[in-house]
This record gives structure tokens, sequence and C-alpha cells, in this order.
């Protein structure tokens, strides 16, 4: 049997629709918008160079985790959600 994600909820979180779905009871995964435009960046080493490109807000964003509580807080970091959002997110798996 294939591994795959499962739909848990969906929801609207501040003014943004947010989806939780579940992979094989091993993962958790958050799509919603970026709330705020993101100017892009380059960073590289001597061998390589990554590129990543502006994006505006309102953009998709998928957020992923093994945990709930590396979740909540990559919730906040990368999806500019309140700490008080990220907890009520994560609350509903």
């Amino acid at each position: 049997m294939a591994d795959s994600w499962s739909k848990i909820f969906e929801v609207t979180i501040g003014d943004r629709a947010v989806s939780g779905e579940i992979y094989d009871d091993d993962g958790y995964k958050v799509t919603t918008t970026q709330k705020s435009d993101d100017p892009g960046s380059v960073s590289g080493d001597q061998s390589n160079t990554v590129v990543f490109p502006p994006s505006a807000a309102g953009t998709k964003i998928e957020i992923e985790a093994k945990t709930l509580p590396q979740l909540e807080a990559d919730l906040v970091s990368d999806g500019e959600f309140t700490a008080e959002e990220a907890k009520e997110i994560t609350g509903k798996f």
C-alpha cells in the first residue's frame, strides 16, 4: 500500500484559508497562503548558489514537519502566524 496524505481539516485562521494533512501518522503538512510579499534571496558557498525568487502575498505555501511542536514553530517562522494561531492550527490535528 502506498504512503499518502490524508486531509484532517480545512478552516480559516485570521484571514487565510488553512488546511491540515497527516502523512500516514508520521508527518504533518499545513497548506495556506503567504501573509506578506517575500523579496526573495540569493545565498551560496564556494561551489553552489541558491536563488529564491520573489513571491507575492497570497501565494500558496506548504509547511511540513515530523512533529507537532516543530510544525507549530515553523508556522510562526515560515507561515507568519502568531503563536496563538499556530497553537490553534496544530491543536486541530
